[in-house]
């Protein structure tokens, strides 16, 4: 007797689709966003609150401003040219002694790596360079400089030195010798073992190390200019503290935090821009 077969059909499954995919996960990266921003904001109002029911004190008020007389102060700077004038002195000092610190940091570990007799040499005498505390040196630079430009940018980049080469330092230590033996084999010059095997290791670290200076960068500009200038943020604070003005020497901190996050977006555009190169 033939028996009957009876096919069972079972319902498709639906997949979502790699575009739908990538549409959820692009809904959820923005309202985290959303969320990080609001909280971001909330907490800034709460601080603001904060201290404006602490400024209703005149005790405390004489010590730490008002929040309205910071933004009436804020204000009348933005009115003024010579405010704009002196944002850009500071971030001129802060520039080129970046630079400058950056490049001489560069400039020692590629004069000592290739000689480790001369990096066992000069470790003990960077250590101890390094132990110096960075803001003895602003009144010996003004001494020796005057109130000039290049009083400024020299400490500025002698606090950021020791950052960078540190950072690149450890970048070009961390580097698989293999990798460079397996180029020299292959008959790379020493110009392509740089492109090809250095360069891509330590980018990463000095990108790293260039966002951990920026900050001190700009503080060491605002408090040279405080200890001696006749222009720029920091001197703008030390009037400050000399009129006993708590909410002016507020507007100026304000000021220089806000310059600082800039930088800091600016260098973490430049920072993913470069991530791809550390591959090692």
């Amino acid at each position: 007797m033939p028996t009957e077969t009876v096919a069972v059909t079972t319902p498709d499954v639906v997949r979502p689709s790699q575009a739908d995919r990538l549409t959820a996960g692009r809904r959820r990266q923005r309202r985290m966003t959303i969320a990080v921003w609001v909280t971001r904001l909330a907490l800034l109002a709460g601080l603001l609150a904060g201290w404006a029911a602490l400024t209703h004190s005149v005790h405390w008020s004489l010590m730490l401003g008002t929040p309205r007389n910071v933004w009436h102060v804020l204000r009348s700077w933005a009115s003024q040219g010579g405010f704009w004038s002196d944002i850009g002195w500071t971030l001129l000092e802060a520039a080129i002694g970046y630079g400058v610190g950056v490049l001489a940091a560069v400039v020692l570990v590629a004069l000592i790596v290739p000689l480790p007799g001369l990096a066992r040499f000069a470790a003990p005498f960077i250590a101890m360079a390094n132990a110096l505390p960075k803001i003895v040196l602003a009144p010996v630079f003004i001494l020796w400089l005057g109130f000039s430009l290049r009083s400024k940018v020299l400490f500025v980049a002698s606090g950021i030195f020791f950052v960078i080469f540190y950072g690149v330092y450890a970048g070009v230590r961390s580097i698989d010798r293999v990798l460079a033996d397996n180029q020299r084999v292959l008959g790379s010059s020493r110009l392509g073992l740089v492109r090809n095997v250095y360069l891509p290791s330590v980018v990463g670290w000095l990108i790293s190390s260039l966002r951990l200076s920026a900050a001190w960068a700009l503080t060491a500009a605002v408090v040279s200019e405080y200890l001696g200038s006749n222009q720029g943020v920091g001197f703008r604070i030390a009037q400050a503290q000399q009129t006993l003005d708590p909410s002016a020497v507020l507007a100026g901190i304000v000021v220089v935090a806000v310059v600082a996050v800039i930088c800091d977006r600016v260098l973490v555009l430049v920072e993913r821009r470069f991530s791809q190169w550390r591959v090692f």
